[in-house]
């Protein structure tokens, strides 16, 4: 349980001595000659009754700290039944969003993990769905996972490295469908000739969301840049 906030506040009152002891003339000589100063400063701790008296002239005065509670600094707000589902609804809609979004990003991280590994065909079939599309002008097409396997053996004995730095994603969620833009900038080795060079392309993703899974549905690629290196 959060701690409370506690506020310390010292009152003094001076009253002249000679004052009767009757209640009711107290009581008027209090509200003609007493003089009280409240002075407020925030603190944390449990409630400390202290009491000073001292002698001021020819008044006693009286001095009297205590602690009490501030009030809470959030309003509270009276919500409708109706009110209360309307906003867990739209709460629940943005956390889905969020958590969709990340669950792409890891997604093409996967990705990136199976083709830094040698395009590791065995394993690229499990980020695609059934009836996925790798595409790309300048590499080629395969679609379904027969078919994406295969053009990964073409990369494994085409590149001996390669190191897959995605950047800028951009993805839209649309129910079980999104789309992601994304680009990269990196190094290819390429294995017959021994040429290096650097790779800047750019991502024009697919997604679709099957028991629960983001899975590519269309990925598209186009080299943007090729230099050696």
């Amino acid at each position: 349980m959060a701690r409370p906030c506690w506020t310390s506040v010292t009152t003094v009152a001076c009253r002249h001595p000679n004052t009767s002891d009757d209640p009711r003339e107290r009581s008027l000589l209090d509200r003609e000659s007493a003089r009280s100063v409240q002075i407020a400063s925030s603190g944390l701790g449990p409630a400390l009754p202290v009491e000073i008296f001292v002698r001021l002239g020819t008044f006693h005065c009286g001095i009297g700290v205590r602690r009490v509670p501030s009030p809470s600094p959030y309003k509270h707000q009276q919500i409708t039944k109706g009110e209360s589902k309307m906003d867990m609804s739209d709460l629940e809609r943005r956390l889905t969003r969020l958590e969709d979004i990340e669950a792409i990003k890891q997604l093409k991280v996967r990705y990136s993990h199976i083709c830094d590994d040698m395009h590791n065909p065995d394993n690229i079939a499990s980020v695609f769905a059934e009836d996925g599309i790798w595409e790309s002008a300048d590499f080629g097409t395969a679609v379904g996972h027969a078919e994406i396997r295969a053009l990964f053996v073409n990369f494994k004995n085409m590149f001996s490295f390669s190191q897959h730095n995605m950047t800028n994603p951009l993805i839209e969620i649309n129910g079980n469908h999104a789309t992601g833009v994304w680009y990269i900038m990196g190094p290819w080795n390429f294995s017959q000739t021994g040429a290096k060079q650097w790779f800047a392309l750019r991502y024009d993703d697919e997604y679709v969301k099957t028991d629960g899974q983001w899975k590519y549905k269309h990925l598209r690629v186009a080299l943007r840049m090729a230099e050696d290196r």
